[in-house]
C-alpha cells in the first residue's frame, strides 16, 4: 500500500475525485490532505470522507524541520498538486524526486511558468487563438511548470468558446483522467516521460519495455500522425525483419544478448486509421559486430532516449500491389 498525500490550495473537486477513485483501494492510499489556507472548502471535503486534514502555513511548508516530520507522520510515498498554489520548496523536490505529481490545465510547454493558473491559464488561451486545449500530469522540478511531462490530453476549442467555456471543457479531461494517470505513476505503471520543446518530443521509455509498442501508445496520446523518430538506448532481446522483393514477404530474426542502440532511425505515419511506425535499427553486440535491419520489437535493458518530431499533418499509406509494400499514399 502506498500513501499520498494531496496538496490543494482551492475547493478541491480534482482532491475528492481521487479519494472516491482510491476509496477501497488496495494499492493506493490518501492518508492526508494538506492545503495552505485554512477556509479551502477541500479541507471539508476529505473530513467529510474521514481523510485527515492538515493546515500549513507558507513559512511552514518552507521548514524542512516542520514539514518533512508531518508527512512522516503519515508515511507519505507519493505527494500529489491538486491546485496547489504554492511552489514545492527544494527541501521537498529532493526528499520525493519523481514522486511528486502536478495538474497544469494546459497543454505545457504553452502557458506555463509563473502566474500561469487558474482563470489566468484559460484567458491566455483564449487570446491566443489556440484551437485545442487540455490538462498536463507532470513530475514537480526546481522549474515552474518545467519537470517532466507524465501525460497529456487534448480537447479541441472553439472560436466561440469564451474563457469559462474553455476551463469547462479542460476540467472535465480532469474529471476523467487525473485519478489513473496518479494510480499508474503510484503502482509504476508508467512506460515513459518526455518533455516538448516547439513540434519535437524529448522522450525517455522506462527500462524492460518494448519500444515500438510505447512508441505507438505515444503517439497515439499526443495525436501524431506524421513526424521522425531517432535514437539510442540498450537492448537485450529484438526482432530484425528484412524484406524479400521477390516472394514480398518479411524474414524476421531473434536476438538475445546485450545490445548498445547504435542508432534508431524512422518515421510517423497513418494506415487504416492507426498509428504506423517504420523503424530500422543497427545494434552493436558485445564482440563489436553489429546487426541491422527493419525493426519489429526489441525490449529496453538499460534505457532508450528518443527524440520524436511531429510534422503536424496526417500522412497516410496504401498497400502497393507491385512492391508489396506500404507506401505513402500522397
Amino acid at each position: 500500500m502506498k500513501n499520498i498525500a494531496i496538496f490543494v490550495s482551492g475547493s478541491g473537486t480534482n482532491c475528492e475525485n481521487i479519494i472516491n477513485y482510491f476509496k477501497g483501494s488496495k494499492d493506493v492510499n490518501v492518508a492526508v490532505v494538506i492545503s495552505n489556507k485554512a477556509d479551502a472548502y477541500a479541507l471539508v471535503r476529505a473530513a467529510n470522507h474521514g481523510i485527515p486534514t492538515e493546515m500549513v502555513s507558507k513559512a511552514e511548508l518552507n521548514d524542512e524541520n516542520f514539514l518533512m516530520p508531518l508527512l512522516q507522520k503519515y508515511s507519505i510515498d507519493f505527494v500529489v498538486l491538486a491546485g496547489f498554489l504554492l511552489m514545492a520548496p527544494s527541501f521537498l523536490i529532493d526528499a520525493y524526486e519523481k514522486k511528486i505529481i502536478n495538474l497544469h490545465p494546459a497543454l505545457l510547454p504553452k502557458f506555463g511558468g509563473k502566474g500561469m493558473y487558474g482563470h489566468h491559464v484559460h484567458e491566455a488561451i483564449k487570446a491566443a487563438g489556440e484551437t485545442e486545449t487540455g490538462m498536463t500530469v507532470h513530475y514537480v522540478s526546481r522549474e515552474c511548470d518545467g519537470g517532466e511531462i507524465i501525460a497529456q490530453f487534448r480537447t479541441p476549442i472553439t472560436a466561440e468558446d469564451t474563457p469559462d467555456d474553455i476551463a469547462e471543457k479542460e476540467h472535465v479531461l480532469e474529471m476523467k483522467y487525473f485519478p489513473s494517470v496518479i494510480e499508474n505513476v503510484v503502482k509504476g505503471l508508467n512506460k515513459y516521460s518526455y518533455k516538448m520543446v516547439c513540434n519535437k518530443y524529448i522522450i525517455s521509455i522506462f527500462n524492460h519495455q518494448e519500444i515500438s509498442a510505447v512508441l505507438t501508445q505515444f503517439c497515439e496520446e499526443m495525436n501524431i500522425h506524421s513526424g521522425e523518430v531517432t535514437g539510442i538506448g540498450a537492448v537485450n532481446e529484438a526482432i530484425l525483419r528484412c524484406y524479400d522483393p521477390v516472394s514480398k514477404h518479411y524474414f524476421d530474426k531473434t536476438f538475445k544478448q546485450q545490445m548498445e542502440i547504435a542508432n534508431l532511425i524512422g518515421n510517423i505515419s497513418s494506415k487504416d486509421g492507426k498509428v504506423y511506425l517504420h523503424l530500422h535499427i543497427t545494434l552493436g553486440r558485445e564482440d563489436y559486430s553489429a546487426v541491422a535491419g527493419h525493426l519489429l520489437s526489441a525490449t529496453i535493458n538499460g534505457a532508450c532516449e528518443l527524440f520524436v518530431e511531429d510534422y503536424g499533418v496526417k500522412v497516410d499509406r496504401c498497400l502497393d500491389e507491385e512492391t508489396g509494400l506500404n507506401l505513402y499514399e500522397f
